[in-house]
């Protein structure tokens, strides 16, 4: 395993003479050293070096670090674990000696909330650490540890540049590529490097070739290593022996290495012994040369090779089995050929630390080993590493142990080690191992039923580690199966407490597939199992979750009882971290019930707990929870501020793209209410595209607003599609309404009565039988509105009045909402004047449009701090002023909706009064001729600001699928864009697109 090293620390390898000069690779170092240079002025590069093995891929990233100057270089190198168990091993290498490195202190006090993930991956920092209190690792779920690591990177280059080699993916484990995916997917303006090598001969993973072709999609470029040419070849082996070669060997050479650097040097050595036999394989030759080296040598690699990592000198000796000196002169010898090298941190420690050069040496030697003497060496590494004591607390020592107990066929001690490991894996989100270890545990003890009381586990504890670890992977199904055969394990009877947990797991993964029923069925089933047992946390959890799935079906009075039972018992028992819970959920019901000031109150109880138990999940659902209420209660500044106070601590903690994605989302929608529209645009542009699921589709129904507020219906239309596509697995009607509305606005602005109609009663539809019925009020004001639009702009003389009984019908079911809320004693405080809204377009469809109802509304939406909805009410009551011969008053109307909208730029309204102004020769008056601003190339162009951002992608030389992944958006929509652009500039082609904006300057900076 690699580790962390500078320029300053690093030793040239020696494998057959000291000090040799580096051949070729002139080009690649001059790409590596280019993209260097761009990290270094903020703009992050992914490089990916492939090749066969021994073309050279390490030499040339070791050439590379080398020339490094002024750089943090992280190295790491991913094991081959048989199954790849080890978690984050790379990163792991990467992180382990940081400490040593003279700059450490001070970047020490830099890396502030992300030294948490630094000391997950390396428990052992905590000793160097002491000095520094205040820095331990809460629990972090698998993308809060993620978006630490991002954090990590990011903070140790705010002086110098960071390097980040991570070599030899094709053996990395599920959670280092998850993770280099997620770095890749996330990089904007980090001054960081990130070299990965990976080998291009042999089976190929399919989980690796997708990330490849990921990280290709976002930029990464890929460099391909190709074996020396015979020039190359001759001054590499003239390097090697220090002379001229022999023409013979130079033959050979070139006859059976294709230029292979790794099996030219290794022919080499062999060619001195036999110059006139060819080695059958490589292999062949590594074994050959390893055996004329003697037996002691062979039995120190052998261990070596078991061991199967960089290995300290003190346990090769133990495993190896021979006494000094003996062992150390065999591992002297093996150094001295460049069989092992020296590990850079341990010598950097003045330890004697070793790696293989070659893993394909390693690989050879393990190969060769008869299965009882694997099984022997393996049991001796494995009762080393249990002396040592890390296993405890490390997640990589305690796969290792894992592995090496699996290994010695040591059943017992391999289901004991696996289920640690597991625990230790998932603390870290390496859930892809931690199942995998937890699979072959459950699977020992299915050959061997005694198993699990011997290593002090039950399998039904080893199926619920196993269900947890496929929840955080995303295998859902695989999580409800594991949970419900752990619960079978269990007698009801004996033990309902048990049974009750994992009916109350079984529950979580039923909400988080879709299946709300399921879900509701199974809390339930959880409170009842341990209704009669002694008051405990786990209870309590139950009946918060239980009442945590109430409310976000829109369940309020329900929610509120089961909350208020969870409060209760979770005081009792001293259940901190579920009383915070419940409280949170309990505000939102109270809010919704009529009772604000106990809302409020409640949930400012509830984000103190979260704040003093240090649980950050709870802390930003105390945030999202009262920002949302202040929503609710039209308090839209104090919400937005709260929700950008939430979001900062989140950020503050590395968490903003997990916790802090709904609370960013919380605050986007109230500016955009408030119509703080470029501050909602830059939250969007910073925080959206790195979002996912759920989140991601409540967050681009703001930006879908945006767009519609601003007169971009194209760009309207195709995010309201990406939306609806993340949403589609979606049942809560707090997600699905909005949508509806959104879909109706939309179609009202394209003209689209039919259309806006349906969204109108398929909204209605999904909200009918919950308790936010305010939603119908809003949906019936917009059905009302588009037939209202529909008679304004019927051509005959006797135009469609009616609908049937249409009209009527919305709006007695806004009203019969409204008192519905009422009862309820609920205080949504928009739904009053959506009301008036219901009745001032259904005068307007009648012919009768009502101007001092619409003055009445727009007076009801200032005071509620939305200039938009307040300008179209002051829109209408012009409009039906001038109906009424009453031009003074329409005057003054649309004076105050046209200096609104056009302080917004809310261009289609602006037309629109504009319109009226001049068929009514109304005066829109001094105050609403605002100064032009100056026109720029782009909007004389006609760029909407996505065609702006997509063409500074474009400018990039980025293809329509970079572009799609980039923004968010699906691969045609992003072609119709660069269409679109192609044909506003008039450009032939994607490169003189490119021209162009160059010239004009319409992209002043490139996007991250």
């Amino acid at each position: 395993m690699g580790t962390q090293l500078t320029p300053r620390d690093t030793a040239p390898s020696r494998p057959l003479s000291r000090g040799r000069r580096f051949i070729g690779r002139e080009p690649e170092l001059g790409l590596l050293q280019e993209a260097l240079e761009q990290a270094t002025a903020g703009s992050p590069k992914v490089i990916l070096v492939s090749g066969e093995a021994g073309v050279g891929k390490s030499s040339l990233l070791e050439a590379f670090c080398h020339g490094v100057a002024s750089s943090w270089v992280l190295l790491g190198n991913c094991v081959e674990l048989g199954a790849g168990e080890l978690p984050y091993a790379p990163f792991i290498a990467a992180f382990r000696h940081l400490p040593e490195v003279t700059a450490w202190p001070s970047a020490l006090k830099r890396l502030g909330p992300s030294l948490a993930a630094v000391l997950r991956l390396v428990p052992g920092l905590n000793d160097p650490l002491r000095e520094y209190p205040g820095h331990d690792a809460a629990d972090l779920d698998r993308s809060q540890f993620f978006e630490l690591v991002l954090g990590a990177l990011s903070r140790l280059g705010q002086t110098e540049p960071v390097v980040l080699v991570l070599e030899d993916l094709q053996w990395a484990d599920e959670s280092t590529l998850d993770l280099l995916t997620f770095l890749v997917r996330n990089l904007r303006r980090e001054r960081l490097l990130l070299i990965a090598s990976v080998r291009t001969d042999g089976p190929r993973r399919p989980r690796l070739r997708s990330l490849l072709a990921e990280v290709t999609r976002h930029g990464a470029h890929r460099l391909e290593l190709t074996g020396f040419t015979l020039a190359e070849l001759k001054d590499f082996v003239r390097e090697l022996l220090g002379r001229e070669p022999d023409p013979l060997l130079m033959q050979r050479l070139a006859e059976q290495t294709d230029g292979n650097a790794f099996y030219a040097e290794e022919l080499v050595a062999a060619y001195d012994e036999d110059p006139l036999r060819p080695p059958a394989t490589v292999r062949d030759v590594v074994l050959s040369r390893i055996e004329a080296l003697g037996p002691d040598v062979r039995q120190v690699l052998d261990a070596a090779a078991v061991v199967g990592r960089a290995m300290d000198e003190g346990l090769l000796v133990q495993v190896c089995g021979l006494r000094r000196p003996r062992s150390v002169v065999a591992l002297r010898v093996a150094f001295d050929e460049g069989i092992l090298l020296p590990d850079p941190g341990s010598q950097a420690l003045g330890g004697g630390g070793h790696r293989f050069r070659h893993a394909i040496a390693r690989e050879a030697l393990y190969s060769e080993l008869l299965p009882g003497e694997r099984a022997r060496l393996h049991a001796v590494v494995a009762s080393a590493l249990e002396k040592e004591g890390t296993a405890a607390r490390d997640a990589g020592a305690a796969a290792e142990l894992a592995h090496h107990w699996y290994g010695a066929g040591s059943g017992a001690q391999a289901v004991a080690s696996a289920a640690t490991a597991s625990r230790l894996a998932a603390q870290v989100g390496a859930y892809a191992e931690a199942l995998q270890l937890l699979e072959r545990a459950v699977a020992l003890c299915d050959r061997d039923p005694a198993l699990p009381a011997a290593a002090g586990i039950s399998r039904s504890e080893l199926l619920e580690l196993a269900a947890e670890a496929a929840r955080w992977l995303g295998d859902l199904t695989r999580a409800q199966v594991l949970c419900t055969a752990a619960a079978d394990e269990v007698d009801a009877r004996q033990d309902p407490v048990r049974v009750g947990v994992l009916a109350e797991r079984l529950g979580r993964y039923l909400w988080e597939v879709g299946d709300s029923e399921g879900s509701l069925a199974a809390y339930e089933r959880a409170v009842q199992l341990m209704a009669d047992q002694p008051p405990s946390a786990a209870r309590a959890r139950a009946m918060a979750s239980q009442a945590g799935a109430l409310m976000l079906t829109s369940r309020y009075r329900e929610s509120h009882d089961r909350a208020q039972e969870a409060v209760v018992l979770a005081r009792a028992v001293g259940a901190t971290v579920e009383e915070s819970h419940a409280l949170a959920t309990l505000g939102v019901d109270l809010s919704m019930l009529g009772d604000l000031p106990g809302a409020e109150q409640v949930l400012q109880t509830a984000r103190t707990l979260a704040v003093n138990a240090q649980s950050m999940e709870d802390i930003c659902r105390a945030y999202t929870n009262l920002s949302s209420v202040l929503e609710v209660a039209g308090r839209l500044r104090e919400a937005a501020d709260l929700a950008l106070e939430g979001f900062g601590v989140a950020r503050s903690r590395g968490l903003e793209l997990t916790g802090g994605g709904i609370l960013a989302g919380n605050a986007a929608a109230a500016l955009l209410k408030l119509c703080r529209w470029e501050e909602a645009d830059a939250l969007l542009l910073d925080v959206l595209p790195r979002l996912t699921g759920l989140m991601q589709a409540y967050m681009t129904q703001v930006q879908v607003g945006l767009s519609l507020a601003r007169g971009e219906l194209d760009s309207a239309c195709r995010q309201l599609a990406d939306a609806a596509e993340l949403a589609q697995q979606a049942t809560e009607p707090q997600l699905l309404a909005p949508m509806y509305i959104l879909r109706s606005e939309l179609a009202i602005e394209r003209r689209d009565v039919a259309g806006a109609l349906a969204a109108v009663e398929m909204g209605i539809r999904v909200v009918v039988d919950s308790d936010d019925r305010h939603f119908i009020i809003r949906l019936a004001s917009l059905g009302l509105r588009a037939l209202a639009d529909e008679v304004e702009r019927w051509p005959a003389p006797d135009p469609p009045r009616h609908r049937g009984d249409e009209p009527n019908r919305l709006l007695d079911l806004a009203q019969q909402a409204l008192a519905q809320l009422s009862i309820n004693g609920s205080a949504v405080a928009e739904a009053e004047a959506d009301l008036q809204e219901c009745r001032a377009e259904r005068s307007r469809l009648a012919g009768a449009s009502d101007p001092g109802l619409w003055s009445a509304i727009a007076d009801a939406w200032r005071r509620l701090e939305q200039p938009a909805r307040t300008a179209y009410a002051r829109f209408r009551a012009a409009e039906a002023f001038v109906e009424r011969r009453d031009m003074h008053r329409a005057t003054n109307e649309l004076q105050d909706g046209l200096a609104l909208a056009s302080g917004l730029g809310a261009v289609r309204l602006v037309t629109e009064l504009r319109a009226l102004a001049a068929r009514a020769r109304l005066q829109t008056g001094r105050a609403i001729a605002v100064p032009a601003k100056p026109i720029g190339p782009a909007e004389a162009l006609h760029l909407t600001s996505r065609e702006r951002e997509v063409l500074g992608h474009l400018v990039l030389g980025r293809s329509n699928r970079q572009i799609a992944r980039a923004l968010v958006v699906t691969e045609k929509t992003a072609s119709v864009h660069v269409s679109n652009i192609l044909a506003k500039l008039h450009a032939s082609s994607r490169t003189h697109a490119a021209a162009i904006a160059h010239r004009l300057q319409l992209v002043p900076e490139s996007p991250g």
